[in-house]
């Protein structure tokens, strides 16, 4: 214990602000047939598939596809919350 304190004192805290990083989860889904087998995400010519990856460069973000009952896209990244 620091001279002159006493143990009913609080910690000093100090104002600013407080990073969290959060990590989170968004899912696009649809009911439609379904994506070609095997088809190359990032070097598709769908105006559609260009704007999925362009996100998923943008948030620095993981990109799993699945195709089984419609198309599904999942993003996970990280995100800085700062409060």
């Amino acid at each position: 214990m620091a001279a002159g304190s006493s143990p009913s004192q609080a910690p000093e805290t100090r104002p600013g602000p407080h990073l969290a990083v959060v990590r989170l989860r968004l899912v696009v889904k649809d009911n439609g047939v379904g994506l070609p087998p095997g088809l190359d995400v990032r070097g598709t010519r769908s105006l559609g598939l260009q704007l999925v990856m362009t996100l998923v460069d943008q948030l620095d973000a993981a990109l799993a596809v699945a195709s089984q009952g419609g198309p599904c896209f999942e993003l996970n990244f990280a995100v800085e919350n700062c409060s």
